[in-house]
């Protein structure tokens, strides 16, 4: 079970607020992910919380060394979190 603490308020909301207010808008991750970018020279990295179709709230984290093409590097960090959010499936318990 995920835990998410008050704090995640703060996180800015795809296609909403912050550093996301002009990002995915119009895909399912609109309203429905929060993360935070991070940037070094050459190093990106997206991490976040995303609610399923399903209802399922999601952790995740990307990190993309080396990359050296802004463009390309924005839209590859942009689609990951348009995946989650589809998903309808439970994770598995053991």
């Amino acid at each position: 079970m995920l835990v998410v603490g008050p704090d995640v308020e703060l996180v800015p909301v795809a296609g909403t607020d912050g550093t996301l207010k002009s990002r995915m808008i119009g895909t399912a991750a609109t309203g429905n992910v929060r993360e935070k970018t991070g940037t070094l020279r050459f190093v990106n990295t997206l991490s976040g919380y995303a609610v399923t179709a399903a209802g399922e709230r999601l952790a995740f984290s990307i990190m993309l060394n080396n990359y050296h093409n802004e463009e390309k590097n924005r839209s590859a960090r942009d689609l990951f979190p348009t995946w989650i959010r589809p998903m309808t499936g439970a994770s598995v318990t053991r």
